[in-house]
């Protein structure tokens, strides 16, 4: 896949992010491990956002407590 300079940087904008770490990573198994495509992705965001949610809250209150 490859990606124009607009997209990388949004990409590199999206994974600064510490919130977003859990979700990526999430991602990241379920495509190194074949269990879903890189399109399927985008149908299951909902679910990958929802499933993430509570290491998400956990980082934003490490975060706030610091």
């Amino acid at each position: 896949m490859i990606l124009d300079k607009e997209e990388i940087k949004t990409l590199q904008l999206i994974e600064n992010k510490y919130y977003m770490k859990p979700i990526i990573e999430l991602i990241q198994y379920n495509l190194n491990n074949n269990i879903i495509s890189l399109p399927e992705t985008f149908n299951n965001l909902y679910s990958y956002l929802t499933s993430s949610s509570k290491n998400v809250e956990k980082l934003m209150a490490e975060r706030v407590a610091h």
